[in-house]
């Protein structure tokens, strides 16, 4: 989270070069509600300290705070509101890779320039000339997550579980293709909603393969539901996440 809230000031700073006088009008598209809430609302109150500390000092900033979601559809209907009601030039967002990916095509056609501090999905590189990042691709997460099982822990037969969201699969692609390059084998490849509470029948599929390592790519209430759920099936093998 400090690393993230830090990334969110730099972009907020990015934003405010060349700003003298006039109002900057900001919008934000973050996960609000939800299963990542605890990174958007944390943003948010970065965001509120930095804007009333600037603004103490002779800026004019509002910031407009849209809830993404995590999720795309509710990134474009954030974004269209940021854009055609509000007015807005300049969006921090989104944080959630389907977010970023969702509203990216109507702020391109806008020419709305939109960072997000924190999407790794590897297509947000070439989402379009006014999208941007200051997080890194998962191109290189995923390679360093397979590398560093093959090589430095001796993994051999891995198992996935990963969400159905852009962020997961991005680095559950990465790390897959990167680990069969190495020579290792990925016995299952299991997927689930996120936000889900039930991953027995993912579990149960990955038990009958007996891998060395299971490589999750997932959000906070579906990976502890994996970590729980997994002792109760008596699945004794160790988990390594994004």
């Amino acid at each position: 989270m400090k690393k993230s809230s830090l990334l969110i000031l730099i972009t907020l700073g990015i934003l405010l070069v060349g700003c003298q006088k006039e109002t900057l009008k900001i919008g934000y598209i973050g996960p609000l509600t939800g299963d990542v809430a605890a990174v958007g609302q944390g943003h948010q109150k970065v965001l509120q300290m930095a804007v009333e500390e600037l603004n103490s000092q002779g800026q004019n900033i509002e910031v407009i705070f849209e809830d993404g979601k995590c999720d795309g559809k509710e990134a474009v209907s954030a974004i269209n509101k940021l854009i055609n009601v509000d007015g807005v030039k300049y969006v921090i967002g989104g944080q959630c890779s389907s977010e970023t990916l969702g509203a990216a095509p109507i702020a391109e056609q806008n020419k709305v320039v939109m960072i997000s501090p924190l999407s790794s999905n590897p297509a947000v590189t070439d989402a379009g000339d006014y999208i941007f990042r200051v997080y890194p691709s998962d191109n290189y997460q995923g390679k360093f997550a397979a590398k560093y099982m093959k090589e430095e822990l001796g993994v051999s037969e891995v198992a996935t579980l990963s969400c159905l969201d852009d962020w997961c699969k991005g680095l559950k692609d990465v790390f897959v293709s990167e680990f069969e390059s190495l020579g290792g084998n990925v016995i299952e490849i299991q997927e689930f909603e996120k936000g889900s509470s039930d991953l027995k029948t993912q579990l149960t599929k990955i038990k009958r393969k007996n891998p060395e390592m299971i490589f999750m790519a997932g959000f906070t209430e579906s990976a502890i539901t994996a970590f729980k759920q997994s002792k109760e099936l008596g699945l004794e093998v160790k988990f390594f996440g994004g």
